[in-house]
């Protein structure tokens, strides 16, 4: 047992705090990878930015969740 997986979800909206979210989204991981429930950490991250010639903007956000907590 150990180790961790991560969901990495790139957004259209800047809401990347949504830790309901978040929590919903490791549950679906759960449900469709069974392997993870054997690993000590879930972390899911939203990620809004663009990258243009003159700006750019990233944000992120990352939840971490022990399987149990799902």
């Amino acid at each position: 047992f150990g180790g961790y997986v991560t969901v990495t979800l790139i957004i259209d909206n800047k809401r990347v705090a949504n830790e309901e979210r978040a929590r919903e989204i490791g549950r679906l991981v759960l449900e469709e990878y069974p392997p993870a429930r054997k690993k000590q950490v879930i972390l899911i991250t939203f990620v809004h930015g663009y990258n243009m010639v003159i700006a750019s903007s990233h944000q992120s956000q990352t939840y971490r969740f022990k399987p149990e907590e799902l």
